[in-house]
């Protein structure tokens, strides 16, 4: 008689909260006509924008980790998160969080709309973001996902 195949258990994601200090940053951006490639794009000009912070975890602490490079993309399609009908399906998260191979860099991708963006580029151009808050799950096998980011002056209290 067959054994019946053990049924495998879903782990619910364990919540963690993040805090980074931003020591340094810097920017991509990337304009390019789309004529002769495919229609990825509505109109002939298709454009980037990232704004790359560079810091330290400060809490909690990840053995091996001394660097963090998180990566704030401008999408254009999240712009009406704000009405009750979206064009998208409803978000499961607004980016990611993963170790890299390095063993000593934490690397996120955050995606913000074109205002947020705008708004949070120029308030770290003027030296006004100093700390980044990110929730989301605990890091398994080094790579979870982040429900929450959020920017400030000044480090959160516990």
């Amino acid at each position: 008689m067959a054994s019946k195949p053990k049924s495998r258990k879903m782990r619910k994601p364990v919540p963690a909260n993040y805090e980074i200090e931003i020591q340094d940053w810097g920017v991509y951006f990337h304009l390019a006509t789309t004529l002769g490639r495919s229609r990825a794009h509505d109109g002939d000009y298709a454009e980037d924008s990232c704004l790359f912070l560079y810091g330290k975890v400060l809490s909690p602490s990840i053995k091996d980790v001394t660097k963090v490079e998180l990566n704030i993309w401008e999408r254009p399609e999240l712009n009406d998160h704000w009405k009750n009908t979206p064009s998208e399906k409803p978000p499961s998260s607004v980016g990611m969080l993963q170790i890299l191979r390095d063993k000593i860099t934490l690397h996120g991708i955050c995606w913000v709309p074109e205002r947020l963006f705008r708004n949070i580029f120029e308030a770290t151009a003027v030296g006004k973001i100093k700390y980044v808050s990110v929730n989301g799950e605990k890091l398994r096998w080094g790579r979870g996902w982040i429900a929450n980011i959020s920017f400030s002056t000044s480090r959160e209290e516990e």
